[in-house]
């Protein structure tokens, strides 16, 4: 199924992408997708992703997902519909691992990692559900966490770290006419005494 450009963000992270050689010849590839509970700057806003965000990703059987070099569909890795592809938590991150592909992109991938030249990750998903909250002083410092994802298209070894895609990033903030007056501890405050006032 095709995907919305719209809706699909991608987050890329400086952590390397490792590749564990237990054996010379060793095409074991093995990396962190994503990392939990630490707040990363977008310029418009930091994000940071929950622990159980990709739990119900994780937990479905029939949720596929591929590996693609550089997010490019024409250049797959491997795919866990197909067993080639595992996906996991450990610790705090989300990780990955599969057996680069006797192919172009296969072998090239394990060039550029052996020297070094290939070292961090991405991944393209899809957010359901996401909590906000607001610094009035300072919108850069409004900070989003993201608390489910309904779909993770792909995760990749890529070349580039930075977080390019953020324009999709900058969308998915709410407008200014759509954010609280009050910030969120405020406005729990505020609830709570509304309903003590209602009991009473």
């Amino acid at each position: 199924m095709k995907h919305n450009n719209e809706t699909v963000e991608r987050r890329y992270l400086t952590i390397p992408t490792e590749l564990r050689a237990a054996e010379a010849e060793s095409r074991t590839v093995i990396g962190s997708a994503a990392v939990f509970n630490v707040q990363t700057d977008l310029r418009w806003y930091k994000e940071q992703i929950d622990p159980a965000a990709f739990d119900e990703v994780l937990a479905d059987a029939n949720h596929d997902v591929v590996a693609l070099y550089n997010h490019d569909p024409n250049l797959v890795l491997a795919r866990r519909s197909s067993g080639t592809l595992k996906i996991w938590k450990e610790e705090n991150k989300l990780m990955y691992q599969f057996e680069a592909p006797n192919t172009t992109a296969g072998n090239d991938l394990l060039e550029s990692l052996n020297r070094g030249d290939i070292r961090s990750s991405s991944f393209a998903f899809e957010v359901s559900e996401q909590k906000w909250q607001f610094d009035e002083a300072d919108d850069r410092n409004d900070l989003r966490t993201i608390l489910k994802v309904s779909k993770l298209w792909d995760v990749s070894p890529v070349t580039f770290p930075a977080y390019e895609d953020t324009e999709v990033a900058k969308r998915s903030r709410p407008a200014k006419s759509e954010k609280p007056v009050f910030a969120e501890s405020e406005v729990n405050a505020r609830m709570r005494m509304l309903e003590l006032e209602n009991k009473l």
